[in-house]
């Protein structure tokens, strides 16, 4: 397989607002230091045994 089209980078694109990168940035990792982590419970933490009715995605 040649490679003829290689990626092109995309343009850049002028907004006609100003963009806060940074400052949205700490504001999502504060955010995810505030949120709780998710529980799993007990049946979807590990896989069920192999040939049973539960693996084969059945109730």
């Amino acid at each position: 397989m040649s490679n003829q089209n290689p990626p092109k980078k995309k343009a850049a694109v002028k907004l006609p607002f100003p963009v806060a990168a940074a400052d949205s940035e700490q504001q999502d990792a504060v955010h995810n230091q505030v949120r709780p982590k998710p529980e799993n419970y007990a049946d979807r933490t590990w896989m069920p045994p192999r040939g049973t009715r539960r693996s084969m995605g059945k109730r």
